[in-house]
């Protein structure tokens, strides 16, 4: 279960976007009518949504957030400007604590600098014990070149970066099953530690729709020795999500998908247990939990 903390980050993120942008969290901003809104702390592996609004025009956004740096996308709205992000930090890799967020650009004539302390929660994640296929907890020396081409393909998926965001909150569930493997989960296969889990792992039966949770383009197709077949789609923004462990893939690199749209089918392919979805979900090259961004109740218990 989640505890009591992190049930009232959740209620909060959503009732912040139903205020309008975190706009219960704004901040005073240099130049007329100008607002940041960001949450004051969140959770390791917790998305966030940032929002800059101003009834004058924005231009040449950049943003700043641990270390890396975006352009943002402006868009009209109630007769201002409003530019918008998700951002997070990524379980077992991000310490704890404060950390500053900036964006720098022009409001009307005016250059202009905003910046907001965000505080890191700590959080602690379980351990998932499994058995598996040795060869994919050891794989043989000949699938070395295999696996380092396919992480150099996938890497360059999740660090993708384009402008306009066709995202939209909240995301769409990919498959209607529940969540049965949370995020950031460390992993003992075979007993033998590994890479912490990541993603979520959602019950889909072989044949499962499998849906795409917001529009977007997609980045990456393939048939992957550890994902099996899988599909990475970019939403725009420096929002990535993927989905692992296919049966069938529906989708071509370089396709138009909507929210909602079938990009592939439920399996076991890759290492798997069995046939469930494995998603993923990479927000300016960080894996972060996507449960907070599904609709209100639906979080992973």
């Amino acid at each position: 279960m989640w505890g009591k903390s992190r049930l009232l980050w959740v209620q909060l993120f959503f009732a912040l976007i139903t205020l309008g942008a975190l706009g219960a969290l704004s901040c005073n901003a240099p130049g007329e009518g100008a607002e940041l809104g960001a949450p004051r702390q969140a959770p390791v592996g917790d998305p966030f949504l940032v929002t800059l609004s101003s009834d004058l025009p924005m231009t040449d956004l950049v943003l700043r957030w641990g270390g890396r740096s975006c352009s943002l996308d402006v868009q009209p709205r109630r007769g201002g400007w409003i530019a918008r992000a998700l951002l997070g930090t990524e379980a077992h890799t991000t310490k704890a604590g404060e950390v500053t967020l900036e964006i720098r650009g022009r409001e009307g004539q005016a250059s202009a600098l905003w910046k907001h302390r965000i505080k890191i929660l700590p959080r602690k994640f379980g351990v998932t014990r499994l058995s598996l296929d040795e060869a994919y907890v050891t794989p043989p020396k000949e699938l070395t070149d295999r696996i380092a081409r396919e992480r150099r393909l996938t890497a360059a998926a999740k660090a993708r970066y384009t402008l306009p965001q066709r995202w939209t909150l909240p995301l769409a569930r990919p498959v209607p099953g529940k969540i049965t493997g949370t995020y950031g989960k460390g992993y003992i296969l075979n007993g033998k530690p590994r890479s912490p889990h990541r993603g979520l792992d959602f019950r889909a039966p072989e044949g499962t729709e499998v849906r795409a949770l917001a529009g977007g383009v997609v980045a990456l197709v393939g048939e992957h020795y550890y994902a099996g077949k899988s599909v990475y789609l970019d939403h725009g923004g420096g929002v990535i999500s993927f989905c692992m462990h296919l049966s069938e893939i529906a989708v071509r690199e370089g396709d138009e998908v909507k929210r909602g749209q079938v990009v592939g089918k439920s399996g076991s392919t890759g290492r798997s247990t069995g046939p469930h979805l494995h998603l993923g979900l990479c927000l300016q090259g960080r894996l972060v939990d996507p449960s907070p961004l599904f609709e209100r109740g639906k979080r992973a218990k």
